[in-house]
């Protein structure tokens, strides 16, 4: 029989990611493939409960009578539940050697803060990590399995990996993935810090490496959430 999982195939780099459906079958496992680019997310937003009102109790009295008026107000609030789960079940994360760092414990800040331990905390099973240096993008071939690119950016100013580079080539993403339901970019562009970035300005600090690790995770369950 045939096991189907919902999985997800994440590049990263100047890349992005995407969640399989299926990557096992009786005919042994199927792996979906991401070649990604050489170059290579947010707060989570929190919420304060109003504060709860009690009952409000007056009374008068006088020689003759006495009589007591108890009045109360009862609010009625809505709650939104947040996803804080993926149905992605299994990864594939493909990347360049800005995703190398993000499997190391010595890079992160410690074994929790990997990439690996950021995925299994939004309820990724399997984690395949597939990252190498000086890497270029081919061809994805992924069919219709979902997909999560993360767009890129550097801090550099002259040479190929300036950033005006990643900027044509992020317009160029978000024009040809936006034609694929599959598909979703997470704009680490537009979040990552100038302060997350090392003295190269295209590789990232302990810092700025536990911060992709983890916003990468979340934007999972932002783009893919489980459901009941």
């Amino acid at each position: 029989m045939t096991r189907r999982h919902v999985a997800a195939l994440v590049a990263i780099g100047v890349l992005g990611a995407a969640c399989t459906e299926q990557i096992q079958s009786t005919s042994g496992p199927v792996t979906p493939t991401v070649v990604t680019s050489i170059v290579d997310e947010t707060t989570v937003p929190s919420s304060t409960a109003p504060p709860s009102s009690g009952a409000a109790t007056t009374t008068s009295t006088s020689t003759s009578t006495t009589s007591t008026t108890s009045t109360s107000s009862t609010s009625t609030t809505s709650t939104t539940v947040v996803p804080t789960t993926t149905s992605c079940r299994q990864i594939v994360h493909i990347g360049d050697s800005t995703s190398v760092s993000l499997f190391e414990p010595s890079s992160v800040g410690g074994a929790d803060l990997t990439a690996t331990a950021q995925y299994q905390r939004v309820g990724v099973v399997d984690v395949y990590p597939d990252n190498d240096g000086a890497r270029s993008m081919v061809e994805s071939v992924i069919g219709g399995d979902p997909v999560l690119w993360v767009d890129a950016v550097t801090q550099r100013t002259e040479d190929a990996y300036r950033n005006a580079s990643m900027v044509a080539w992020n317009q160029e993403l978000y024009r040809i993935t936006a034609e694929y339901s599959n598909v979703r970019v997470y704009r680490w562009y537009d979040v990552v810090r100038p302060e997350w970035f090392r003295n190269d300005g295209i590789h990232y600090t302990v810092e700025g490496t536990a911060q992709r690790a983890a916003l990468t995770a979340q934007a999972l369950v932002t783009f893919f959430p489980a459901t009941a």
